[in-house]
């Protein structure tokens, strides 16, 4: 029998509810690896209050997490707001309505987070800082691997569930000023930002650079470039900065090759080095709030 006004609410009907909810919270392919308070109710079992009270832990944590903002507790069918089963109250239609709408909701939210920039769903957190404390010329190369964390039920699946959940990785690069030569990679590095890589794309938070369409679905095992810069017009024109990216066949590790080319040739005579101190820093924007909270990869690099 499905639900409907005058009807029964059955086992099927809270059930499907909650694997739409477990479909994003959860532990598969698309979700974001959380525990839920919610459990389904087997055949025969009546549907209490705390079932209907749990699964609303899990839509509110779902779709907090999606928007920043708290869920409200009125009737209204809006995406923002849930009602509160009472105990001993009547559970009615109108109510598993709403939740099956706050389901369908979250489902089609699945990867946004914070929408209305409010805060406190992501941590920015340093992952790798490689430091070059000597002059250098040609091409330096920082090798990093980003691995993630194997949860507590054993599932190697915390990188994907790192991206579900709306992370990102921050790839981004400084120098000491001083030499004209410093001071054109300090252009550079200012004019580009800091590379965005998400689930799918990655982007840059600076005002030139070129990136690409590739984000964590997209990558392979073999090298893709992610993002590049250029040197600005000049005596250092030559010089340029690339970001490569690739991934492990499990997709338990992503490594980023990231080049430093000192291209220059001398102008006109001779090529000086590159002065002390440069410094390669791969970031995280990681999920990380009370809604939701994926377990932190680590990092570790080379090449500097």
């Amino acid at each position: 029998m499905a639900a409907g006004v005058g009807q029964l609410i059955q086992n099927t009907d809270y059930n499907s509810i909650r694997a739409t909810v477990v479909s994003v919270m959860g532990s598969n392919t698309n979700g974001y690896g959380q525990a839920l308070a919610s459990a389904d109710v087997s055949v025969g079992n009546i549907i209490s209050a705390t079932s209907w009270l749990n699964l609303r832990t899990d839509l509110v944590k779902a779709r907090q997490h999606q928007i920043g903002s708290s869920v409200g507790t009125t009737s209204t069918v809006d995406g923002r707001n849930l009602l509160v089963p009472a105990s001993g109250a009547l559970i009615t239609e109108a109510l598993r309505a709403q939740f099956a709408s706050m389901a369908a909701t979250v489902l089609a939210n699945r990867y946004a987070v914070d929408s209305d920039n409010v805060g406190g769903q992501l941590s920015l957190e340093t992952l790798v800082t490689g430091t070059r404390g000597t002059a250098w010329n040609a091409t330096l190369t920082h090798t990093v691997t980003i691995t993630g964390a194997t949860g507590g039920d054993g599932s190697s699946s915390n990188l994907r569930y790192f991206f579900n959940a709306g992370g990102s990785l921050r790839v981004s690069a400084s120098i000491t000023t001083g030499s004209s030569k410093n001071n054109a990679w300090n252009t550079m590095f200012t004019q580009m930002g800091t590379f965005v890589m998400d689930r799918t794309t990655t982007t840059y938070t600076g005002t030139s650079a070129v990136s690409y369409n590739v984000g964590f679905e997209t990558l392979t095992t073999t090298n893709q470039l992610i993002g590049e810069k250029s040197a600005p017009a000049g005596a250092y024109a030559e010089n340029r900065y690339y970001i490569y990216a690739k991934k492990s066949a499990d997709n338990t590790q992503i490594i980023f090759q990231i080049e430093f080319r000192d291209n220059d040739a001398g102008d006109p005579y001779f090529d000086e080095d590159v002065q002390p101190t440069l410094t390669s820093t791969v970031a995280q924007n990681r999920p990380s709030g009370s809604n939701v909270s994926v377990l932190t990869p680590t990092g570790s690099g080379s090449g500097l």
